[in-house]
């Protein structure tokens, strides 16, 4: 996503071809949310995956809305005071996919165990060897 932001990909398609470039990457949205579906399993088993990389999702789909909203039916531009929010959450929605991706490695870099807990933290030994919730220290 990042090589076709900075190298304008899907723009000078759709320049060459005079078909929309949404329409044109039906394929690779298809294939997106096919190895999003695939993936879904692993990214319930660590915490914060599932919804970091969900609300990715939703940032990039209502970024695809915003950008249908910025033409007209002449394809001209209607709405130009959308195309920074536009992008602004095609970055978030990218940025939480990484998150979301290396909370899972994170996970896998950790013996693959699924974390658990709650929304302050997990239940495992802290870092330094004390156990949360009570006064040990190892």
């Amino acid at each position: 996503m990042a090589i076709d932001e900075v190298w304008q990909l899907h723009e000078r398609i759709e320049a060459r071809t005079g078909i929309d470039w949404q329409t044109l990457y039906l394929p690779v949205f298809a294939l997106a949310a096919f190895s999003a579906l695939w993936l879904l399993p692993e990214l319930r088993r660590t915490l914060h995956a599932l919804p970091l990389f969900a609300i990715g999702a939703g940032c990039w789909a209502v970024a695809q809305v915003v950008e249908q909203l910025q033409w007209d039916r002449d394809d001209r531009m209607a709405a130009a005071w959308t195309i920074v929010p536009e992008e602004c959450l095609e970055m978030t929605g990218s940025l939480l996919f990484l998150l979301a991706f290396l909370a899972v490695v994170r996970t896998i870099a950790r013996g693959g165990a699924p974390t658990t807990g709650t929304a302050t933290g997990s239940n495992s030994d802290g870092i330094d060897g004390s156990v949360r919730g009570g006064a040990q220290t190892l």
